[in-house]
């Protein structure tokens, strides 16, 4: 390190003057060196009012290799050797580029630079203690020579005779390696604080900082009172039902009174919209108590009706469902959802005590089902008799038995309907004694089936087993008189029609179409079934000597119709109407 000559006394003698001179030079005591580079003063400094002989701030730090930049500066605080508090922006973007390099030598307007000639050598304690009324040391990215507010040099920096910090020179020669001196004794005495310190220092949120975030929180919590009091806000009834009908987001839970929430389902009610209803119909279901919720839901059966029909397609229990439904007065719809489920059960005797627990439960005391307890009734006594009528048949047809033997049975008699029973007794069971289980006489009585429905159905049993003789049996009567007619409660139209679709032989239709007493619906059907015979003699009734002259071209030649026509037009006795 480089001392200048101790004959430069006079010039440290005016840079004394300076630093003790108070409204000499029109300077406050508030100012110090800083005012004269700072980026608010018009260019005056120390050494005068020349620009051109003093550097501005900025460049004299950049000529000092603090290496300030005008992009990204930042600001601390210093303190002023006269006590107060100013700041310094002090640049962070220096670090990432690489810094200039340090000045051999500096103007001469530089304050603490090359060519100012030092005063004799003094103690550090001394000159700080002299030194301290004026002047400024930043707390912040500081040399390594300072610290805390102290002024840390290094012996090679202690100048003879005296001299004052701020009018020592220090030769550039040699920096790097007083700095690396500096930076191995700063952490030495009460002023030396860690980097790590320094940087938890800085890490601390600023008052600003602390204030804005402060806000930001109460603001938030106002927010999300703001949302929570709003939740609880009850839109119009109208506009929630609107929004679950057109699918937009919507609560339910606003509406905590008995009033609001019948008025949700009153509402709903009115616009017809199932999908609503139901919704509704189930937020009071949740939100009420059981005696209240069935009560008004009496009062509505339009809703009502909508929740037993989602409760019967959620497939439930169907205790449960049953229950629901008898809480809402629907008695009749849950004894029909019992009798529902008892014919579900596939097990033949367990359908039947199916059956009979629900009769006895659900029908026979209702004044209300009066009619359904009847047809329960007979359901319960038709399985019955199927029940023994399989039995019993099957075990003839393992014997052997006529009629099992030439006609044996195709299909089992569980779960049909009564006149598919009453078919099968009158194929198999035909003749037998009304006391008979599988006697048709007794089922007939039984279940009161009408006479027609009776005898078409024997009928048909019989034209399939071509039983003529019974048939003849069955369309037989007798008058008052005791003659006997041919005459049924089914019309002989009707028998013909069984007849072709059984394909029962010619004689039977011939004999069957004669008893049909419309001649006009006589002649249509045999000419449609080609029975000539029957045709002739229906025309020679009616006396229609044209239709029958023009039937004549159709009867083949040498038949014996062809003759009865020839015959009868012979005949001059006929009264003819044409």
């Amino acid at each position: 390190m480089a001392f200048n000559a101790p004959g430069d006394d006079a010039d440290d003698d005016k840079l004394d003057d300076y630093w003790h001179m108070s409204s000499r030079t029109g300077r406050t005591k508030s100012s110090n060196f800083f005012d004269d580079f700072s980026p608010d003063n018009d260019g005056r400094s120390v050494f005068g009012a020349d620009k051109s002989q003093a550097l501005s701030f900025k460049e004299t730090m950049k000529a000092a290799g603090l290496g300030l930049d005008e992009d990204e500066e930042e600001q601390d605080t210093i303190i002023d050797w006269d006590g107060k508090l100013s700041s310094v922006t002090f640049s962070t973007k220096g670090s990432s580029q690489p810094k200039p390099p340090r000045p051999s030598t500096m103007p001469q307007s530089a304050r603490g630079t090359v060519g100012v000639t030092a005063k004799p050598a003094r103690t550090i304690a001394s000159s700080y203690a002299t030194s301290a009324p004026s002047g400024a040391v930043s707390t912040r990215n500081q040399p390594s020579g300072m610290r805390n507010g102290s002024v840390l040099l290094t012996p090679d920096s202690v100048v003879k005779g005296g001299g004052r910090p701020h009018s020592a020179s220090f030769s550039t020669e040699g920096a790097d390696k007083r700095a690396m001196d500096e930076r191995s004794t700063h952490s030495t005495g009460s002023s030396s604080a860690s980097i790590e310190d320094a940087i938890r220092r800085d890490s601390k949120p600023t008052l600003a900082e602390m204030s804005k975030l402060q806000a930001e929180v109460q603001a938030l919590r106002r927010k999300l009172k703001s949302v929570e009091r709003s939740r609880w806000a009850a839109l119009p009834v109208a506009d929630t039902v609107t929004r679950i009908i057109t699918g937009e987001p919507y609560s339910l839970e606003p509406y905590r009174s008995l009033q609001d929430k019948l008025s949700l389902l009153d509402v709903a009610i009115g616009y017809h919209d199932g999908n609503a209803i139901l919704t509704i119909v189930m937020f009071l279901r949740r939100t009420l108590s059981k005696t209240v919720f069935y009560d008004e839901m009496r009062r509505r059966p339009v809703a009502a009706s909508q929740y037993i029909a989602f409760i019967k397609k959620q497939n439930e229990q169907s205790d449960n469902v049953a229950s629901e439904m008898g809480q809402l007065g629907r008695i009749e719809d849950a004894a029909l959802w019992r009798y529902k489920e008892a014919t579900e059960n596939q097990v033949p005797h367990g359908q039947l005590m199916n059956l009979k627990e629900v009769h006895s439960l659900w029908f026979d005391k209702s004044a209300t089902l009066a009619t359904e307890s009847e047809h329960i009734k007979e359901h319960i006594s038709l399985l019955n008799r199927q029940l023994q009528i399989e039995a019993m048949d099957e075990r003839a047809q393992r014997e052997g038995k006529p009629p099992f033997k030439e006609f044996p049975r195709k299909f089992t008699l569980y779960f049909k309907s009564v006149i598919t029973t009453l078919f099968y007794c009158c194929y198999y069971h035909y003749g037998e004694p009304e006391v008979s289980v599988g006697s048709p006489l007794g089922m007939r009585q039984f279940h009161k089936l009408t006479e027609k429905q009776y005898l078409f159905t024997v009928l048909l049993s019989r034209i399939m087993l071509r039983r003529w003789l019974d048939l003849d049996g069955l369309l037989t009567s007798k008058n008052w008189r005791g003659k006997a007619t041919m005459k049924s409660a089914v019309k002989f139209e009707q028998v013909v029609e069984i007849l072709v679709q059984q394909n029962a032989p010619h004689d039977a239709l011939d004999k069957y179409l004669k008893y049909i007493e419309d001649p006009e619906s006589r002649i249509s059907l045999a000419m449609k079934l080609t029975r000539h015979a029957v045709v002739v003699d229906a025309l020679i009734q009616v006396k229609d000597r044209q239709r029958l002259l023009k039937y004549q071209s159709k009867v083949p030649g040498g038949t014996p119709e062809a003759r009865r026509i020839e015959d009868v037009m012979r005949n001059s006795t006929v009264k003819w109407k044409n």
